[in-house]
């Protein structure tokens, strides 16, 4: 088509103030339009509101399962503080629960003594010794001595605020003489080993044939 019938075709239409005039409608689709496709405009003017609304729905799911923003402002994620950690019920102290020393082997009339403390041990939890703890002295695999109590029920709590302590005294040693003994301390069914310093030395003397040999201890008191 030239300009020429170009210029014809418009000649040939009725203008909106000629009679006969009939005003074509508009597709009542998008589809039903020329070619069968909207134009680009129409196209544009329905796809960005779809598209908006597709980006706003993403960012309120996206807040929600966030939890709100990371400042805390309008419902921010909290986190949930892990509940402190509580001390176990008081039990027998364990050989590793507790550190025993012990003071020199001291002297006095006919006998042999020393002063022993009890701590906690460091990242321990409290525990239950004896309030009158036994005590045996042992040389070279036997036993030589040991005391009236044994130390079965431990009621007394060792904690890490306070150490205890309570003393040793052995009495009357007619026997074979030892370069070495040993002293080992007893409470609820433990046996704790405990390194002495030689000090004057551990053996006492012997203060009659027919006297039995004794070992004494003291109740566990708290020290300062």
């Amino acid at each position: 088509m030239n300009d020429n019938d170009l210029e014809r075709r418009l000649r040939a239409e009725s203008g909106p103030r000629e009679h006969g005039y009939a005003p074509s409608q508009l597709p009542a689709t998008l589809e039903s339009g020329p070619g069968g496709r909207p134009s680009r405009a129409i196209r544009l003017a329905v796809l960005v509101p779809a598209v908006v609304a597709g980006v706003a729905v993403v960012a309120v799911a996206a807040a929600l399962l966030n939890g709100g923003s990371r400042d805390g402002v309008g419902g921010g994620p909290t986190s949930t503080p892990l509940p402190s950690p509580t001390e176990r019920a008081p039990r027998y102290c364990q050989t590793n629960d507790v550190v025993i020393t012990a003071e020199p082997w001291g002297g006095a009339a006919g006998s042999r003594g020393t002063v022993v403390t009890i701590r906690l041990a460091v990242g321990r939890y409290p525990c239950l010794f004896a309030p009158v703890p036994g005590a045996r002295i042992d040389a070279q695999g036997a036993s030589l001595v040991e005391s009236e109590s044994a130390g079965v029920d431990a009621t007394k709590t060792i904690d890490r605020v306070t150490p205890a302590e309570f003393s040793v005294t052995w009495s009357n040693w007619c026997g074979e003489p030892h370069d070495t003994v040993n002293l080992v301390v007893l409470s609820g069914g433990v046996e704790y080993p405990v390194g002495v310093p030689q000090g004057i030395g551990a053996m006492p003397p012997c203060m009659g044939e027919n006297t039995p040999s004794t070992l004494s201890v003291t109740d566990l008191s708290s020290t300062p």
